[in-house]
């Protein structure tokens, strides 16, 4: 008998990766604060005792939320940014960042740590840490994409790493606007701009090009 209680008392098994994605969605659209354990438990799919054995609380799994959300994210970007002519590599990063930005289950969603982690790191230290963590990495990945077009040849008007944290900050301000209501043209349309003035002739021959 008390083997039999044991066996149903075990928390059923589940995968991280997949629970971390559904909690993602939550979070993504009702943000930290207003999504409830019992909310998160239901949309992915464990209990309440598994979570807290899994994640510890409502703040590390959103941490953890953050983190998959994050490596997703430079992970898709080096790949954009790795094409050997760098406006090219400029347009797939902005196109790449607008089109998450404007799917999802309801429009305009933005970027899960714009729409998020701002609001929480005011009052969360280890979210604001995530945040600027997040925000240093990713103007790094611009940053070598520049110093790496600087070592062929290119003849940059800014030092690398100031290129980086504008490029970097035009995409976050990209994410700020599509939560708004901005369209997919009205941000390409703006980020275009930005990378003709960064990357200058290298993009000024194709600028009008699509970047469908």
């Amino acid at each position: 008998m008390s083997l039999q209680k044991r066996q149903r008392g075990r928390p059923r098994q589940y995968d991280r990766e997949t629970a971390l994605l559904a909690a993602r969605r939550l979070f993504w659209e009702k943000g930290f604060s207003a999504s409830s354990i019992d909310e998160l438990c239901d949309v992915m799919s464990i209990s309440k005792p598994t979570l807290y054995a899994g994640f510890g609380n409502k703040l590390e799994l959103y941490l953890a939320v953050l983190r998959q959300y994050e490596a997703e994210g430079r992970a898709a970007m080096a790949e954009r940014l790795a094409h050997p002519d760098l406006a090219t590599a400029l347009r797939q990063a902005a196109a790449g960042a607008v089109s998450n930005f404007l799917a999802g289950e309801f429009r305009g969603r933005g970027c899960l740590l714009v729409g998020t982690a701002v609001v929480e790191a005011a009052t969360e230290r280890a979210v604001q840490t995530e945040l600027r963590n997040d925000m240093l990495a990713s103007g790094a990945l611009f940053e070598a994409r520049f110093a790496r077009a600087v070592a062929e040849g290119f003849a940059a008007p800014l030092s690398p790493a100031l290129m980086g944290a504008i490029m970097r900050d035009a995409i976050y301000a990209a994410a700020l606007h599509a939560r708004a209501g901005a369209g997919r043209e009205e941000l390409l349309a703006t980020l275009e701009s930005v990378i003709v003035l960064l990357a200058g002739s290298a993009a000024k021959s194709d600028a009008a090009r699509s970047l469908c």
